[in-house]
């Protein structure tokens, strides 16, 4: 007697997550609303230099190990190659799903024939401790719960696909190497092949990944100049969550630009210009803070005593968007690719 075939392929991709696999496979496992036998759970290591790839062995039902590191892309379109089941489900190693995310997926295809794909978000509280974890991840929520409930866009840190629809357009566009915008480019690619794509964030993962304020902002300069190629070029989905809207980061660069005039002042003796932009200055962070006045509400619901220091934490967050967007264009201007890897330019 044959074996059923799996009703879900839940596929990992992980270069160098020893300390974070283990987990992130046993979350995979302790679903409910879901039988043991309807999950294939595949793991593909990206040529880990840590000992990953014998840390997950032994864990799930496939072991797939790159010849050489080539990308988040690349890694899931070969789990995807080799999975059994009509439904692809794609976690990043560093997210530990919700106990019923693999049910809240597969009833959502059942429910609606017609949806191709859904995109879950991270949990409210990351599984990673401390401040900048916990600001990172209500940044990504909250604009990612600004989406409307169908999107054109992908996720590939917790995510699902009709193994159909995904071949359809080829699957990921290897040409993205890393972590880069290879999820954004197939939820347009399935948005242009007629593909129904939802949002549900009820459908979560608690994200494992140990930022620091450095790697946090690097992080967000990289995305900020990818995001601008795309968009300059027309590749960006249209309702890609907006991180950096115009109006939210318009009063920072004028702030900025009052502090030096009064920083300028007080070396040259221009009293009436020292009192002029000192009163600028307050009047740009009013500015700042009216623009995104939705956003510092909830983080100061989540953050409570912390919250100024989420806060000043954004305004440098969006310091390091405009540079990365201004560098974005300046790529563009130069002929730079959107392929690759994420870079400065």
């Amino acid at each position: 007697m044959n074996k059923a075939s799996p009703a879900v392929s839940v596929i990992v991709p992980m270069y160098n997550a020893r300390d974070m696999i283990e987990k992130c496979l046993a979350a995979v496992r302790d679903q409910e609303g879901i039988g043991p036998g309807e999950v294939e759970l595949i793991v593909v290591d990206d040529a880990s230099t840590d000992g990953s790839a014998d840390v997950a062995e032994g864990l799930c039902d496939k072991l797939i190990r790159m010849e050489k590191n080539s990308g988040a892309a690349a890694a899931r379109n070969r789990g995807a190659g080799q999975a059994a089941a009509d439904v692809l489900v794609f976690v990043d190693a560093d997210v530990y799903p919700s106990p019923r995310a693999l049910a809240g997926f597969m009833k959502i295809f059942k429910e609606d024939p017609e949806v191709s794909a859904v995109v879950g978000r991270y949990s409210e509280m990351p599984a990673a401790p401390g401040l900048i974890n916990l600001y990172h991840n209500l940044f990504t929520n909250f604009h990612h719960d600004l989406s409307p409930d169908e999107i054109d866009w992908f996720w590939g840190a917790l995510a699902a696909v009709r193994k159909d629809a995904f071949f359809k357009v080829r699957g990921f566009d290897e040409r993205f190497e890393g972590a880069s915008a290879e999820d954004m480019w197939l939820g347009l690619a399935l948005a242009d092949a007629g593909c129904k794509i939802r949002f549900h964030p009820e459908i979560d993962g608690a994200h494992a990944h140990n930022f620091t304020l450095k790697s946090m902002l690097i992080n967000d300069y990289k995305k900020a100049v990818l995001g601008t190629r795309l968009r300059i070029r027309g590749r960006l989905p249209r309702r890609a969550p907006g991180f950096a809207r115009a109006g939210n980061i318009l009063p920072l660069p004028l702030l900025f630009g009052g502090i030096l005039l009064y920083a300028h002042t007080i070396f040259s003796a221009y009293d009436l210009l020292s009192i002029a932009s000192l009163f600028l200055c307050f009047v740009f962070i009013i500015l700042i803070y009216a623009f995104n006045i939705d956003y510092y509400k909830y983080l100061g619901d989540r953050l409570q005593n912390d919250f100024l220091r989420g806060m000043f934490m954004h305004w440098m967050q969006n310091s390091v968007m405009i540079m990365g967007a201004v560098a974005g264009l300046v790529g563009v201007l130069l002929g730079r690719s959107p392929f690759g890897r994420p870079g400065w330019i």
